[in-house]
């Protein structure tokens, strides 16, 4: 019957446009919002450690997450803007036996269009001068 093919397009319609505003909802209260008031940086909301504490117990293959900057925060609807993954030397191949490095991915500015092998210890300190979160 027609009117009931009207109906069914009109309660699809009605359920799409519904999902549509819980999206926009989620993402205001859950990305934007917090993100806007750099809520990882509440002293409730996030617990820091030093590297010297944590870089006995980091293994070749361990995935680090590096943040990004406000605009791919909202943009992104994501706190961070990359990931590396940790390559522990064990057999002294690149350098001092034992170092960790970082590998991982840039593609973010001219003439740094590559995969680079960094010491881990220097990325943490030179990545956005050393003032952003990165996971573990």
């Amino acid at each position: 019957c027609k009117v009931c093919g009207v109906c069914i397009s009109v309660c699809y319609s009605l359920g799409a446009l519904f999902g549509l505003l819980l999206n926009y909802i989620g993402c205001i209260f859950w990305y934007i919002i917090p993100n806007c008031f750099c809520v990882w940086r509440w002293p409730c909301c996030h617990t820091y450690w030093k590297l010297e504490d944590i870089e006995d117990d980091m293994q070749t293959g361990d995935v680090l997450l590096f943040a990004g900057t406000m605009s791919t925060r909202i943009g992104a609807q994501s706190h961070w803007s990359h990931a590396g993954m940790v390559f522990r030397d064990d057999e002294g191949l690149e350098g001092p036996q034992g170092s960790l490095y970082v590998f991982e991915a840039n593609f973010d500015r001219p003439g740094w269009d590559h995969c680079d092998l960094r010491l881990l210890r220097e990325k943490l300190q030179t990545y956005k001068k050393g003032a952003t979160d990165i996971a573990w």
